[in-house]
Parts: structure tokens; sequence; C-alpha cells
């Protein structure tokens, strides 16, 4: 047992580290993270008390992408032992990541139970790191679910705690997000101004993926508003680092879109190689129903063109099938109770405000009287 002491002391030391650092897991290499779990896994059995709850809370957040429901078995434990210990942080980390592991599950109203309770310790705490990584997330629970409007006042606040911060990778950051929140309502012009400024600042820390990721969704912009060849500049760019730094998701979206883009130029054979090439890489990744699902849709839209009704009727028809399982009767259900829970409270919010007002009022013309 003495034996591990020091390596547990070391380790803990390195969390306490990451957390002074204000970094989270989407801030790391991915391969790097999963070192740092095999060990913290090891070392997991022999920590006890106040010094486990860093460690649960850290393999939490690493498991996040990887496994949603490990997140939440080792963030329901450090949640216990925070509120054992009154460790307020700790309380508050345990809380968002038992939200991103729910989320991940697309278990909604888990997700805002946990990440309201931690929104409200981390204002108190006012650490404006964690702050706005709470705000984030909420804002990006809300994007799933469609409310964007609700999602773009998350991600306004998140931005405003960045600014205020002045830390220009997290700004880049939320430019981006509130480029994609606008692009899904519609006004790619606007999106494509924060896409742009959230580029210019990424290119300065040579982050590839997220440079490769923000040309993506320029490219998508320019593909929605009708700039083909502008489309295809911003795309194959994207491409080119995905293929550098062998990010094969974002490469398969990037085909994807392209396979769209040479469709409307009418180069139907290269659009037919990359949705080819796009669907054999989809193959080898995990959770790739969706991908399936879009790429039997824009297949359905080849053989449109090609005027071969019979094969994209074939496939029309995969994609409605594929998009029927994907969102299952049991997801709207989730969705369905989220948005009652979201009108109800904007009705509460309402009627709170009109209520503050009709007391304003009723002062002033006390006060009137009064005089």
């Amino acid at each position: 047992m003495k034996k591990l002491t020091r390596p547990i002391f070391i380790i803990l030391l390195l969390i306490g580290f990451n957390v002074h650092s204000q970094t989270n897991i989407w801030d790391e290499n991915p391969s790097d993270s999963q070192i740092e779990l095999d060990s913290l896994l090891s070392i997991l059995p022999y920590t006890s008390g106040k010094e486990k709850t860093p460690v649960l809370n850290r393999v939490a957040e690493i498991y996040w992408s990887i496994d949603p429901n490990k997140t939440i078995e080792y963030a329901y434990e450090a949640m216990l032992l925070s509120r054992e210990s009154n460790d307020k942080e700790q309380e508050g980390l345990a809380l968002i990541n038992l939200c991103q592991g729910y989320l991940f599950n697309d278990f909604y109203d888990k997700a805002l139970q946990y990440g309201l309770q931690s929104l409200e310790i981390r204002k108190d705490l006012n650490n404006l790191y964690d702050l706005a990584f709470t705000l984030r997330t909420l804002g990006w629970l809300y994007f799933d679910i469609g409310y964007f409007d609700k999602a773009l006042d998350y991600h306004t606040e998140t931005l405003k705690i960045h600014e205020k911060i002045g830390d220009k990778q997290r700004i880049a950051y939320s430019y981006n997000s509130l480029g994609l929140i606008h692009e899904r309502k519609g006004d790619c012009n606007l999106a494509l101004s924060f896409f742009k400024n959230s580029l210019d600042l990424k290119k300065e820390f040579n982050n590839k993926d997220r440079i490769a990721e923000t040309m993506k969704n320029i490219g998508i912009c320019y593909r929605k508003i009708n700039e083909p060849d502008s489309a295809t500049v911003y795309l194959e760019s994207s491409l080119d680092i995905s293929n550098e730094i062998k990010d094969q998701q974002n490469k398969v979206h990037i085909l994807n879109e392209l396979a769209i883009v040479n469709l409307k130029l009418g180069d139907f054979d290269k659009s037919y190689r990359q949705l080819k090439e796009s669907r054999s890489l989809m193959e080898g990744l995990m959770d790739n129903k969706e991908w399936i699902v879009e790429n039997d849709r824009i297949m359905s839209d080849y053989f449109l063109a090609k005027q071969d009704y019979k094969e994209a009727l074939n496939y029309f028809k995969k994609y409605a099938e594929g998009n029927s399982e994907i969102f299952s009767s049991n997801k709207s259900e989730k969705l369905t109770d989220m948005r009652i829970r979201y009108e109800d409270e904007r009705r509460a919010s309402q009627i709170k405000l009109l209520e503050q007002q009709r007391n304003l009022e009723a002062q002033k013309k006390k006060s009137l009287l009064i005089v």
C-alpha cells in the first residue's frame, strides 16, 4: 500500500493542476486523455474520502464521449462524496458531469435538472471558467432540442464571460457556437460572420481540428446560400486538414457536404465517388446511424438528378426508415417533455415579470398619493 502513495500523490497533483489551469476534456488530446484514464482507474481503488472525489470527477469527465453511462456512474458517486464533505467546487463539477452523461444519452430532462443545479452552485462560487462551461453545456442542451433562442441566450452569456476573462481560444469557441445557432435559425450570412471571426482567432493557436471544424461550417453556410464555388474552397481546405490529422468523423461529414455541392455543380461522378468514400469510412465509426441516414438521403438526391427514379426511391426509403429509427417515439416523448418544461418555465418567468411590474406601478401610485 505504501508503494502506491507517491503515484497517487503525483496523479492528484496533476488533477489539481488541470483544475487550476481551467482545462476540460474538449481542450485536450484524446489519446493523452486515454493514458490518463488508465492511470486514474488503476489508483482509484486506493483513494478514499475527500481525495477520491476529484479522481471520480476526472474519470467521469474523460468518459463523456467514450461511455456516457460510465460518466453517470462515476459522477454520481462524486456528487454524493462532495456533498458529504461539503465541497461545492467538486459538487458543481459532478453535477455538470451528470448533465453531460445524460445529455449524451438523450435524457434531456435529467440533463437539464443536473445542469441547472450545477449553474446555481457555480454562480455562487463565481469561478468564471466553470460558470461559462456550465452555461455552454446548457446552451447545447437547448440547441439539441431545437430551442435556438434559448440556446442563443446561454451561448451569448458564455461569450460575455470569455470576453471578460480575455481568453481568446474560448472566445473563438463561442463565436463558432453562435455561428452554428444562427445557421440553424436560417441566417447563414450572420452565421458566416461568427464563423470567420472564430477562424481568425483559431489560426493564432494552430489548433488544426478546431480550424477544420470551422472551415467546414463556413463551407456549409456557403452551400446553403447557393455559393458552391466558395463552399468548395472551404470544404476542401477542411478536408485537407482532416486528412492530415486523421479525423475520420469530420472527413465523413465533409465528404457528404462536398457531394451535395458537386450535385449542384452538375459533377455527378465526383459526387458519387465522395458519397461512396464517405459511406466506406462511416462503416468503421461507432455511433454512425445518423451519418448513414444522411448518406442515404444524399444518395437518393444523386439518383434523382441522374433520373434513375427506382434507385432514388430505394435510397429514400432507406433514409426514411433509418430516420424513423433514430427519432424513436421514446426520444420524441423526451423532446416533448422538455418543450413543455421550457414553455412552463417561460410562462412562469413572464408571470413573475408582470407581477414585478404591477407591484412597481402600485408603489408609484402609492408614492403619488402620499405626495
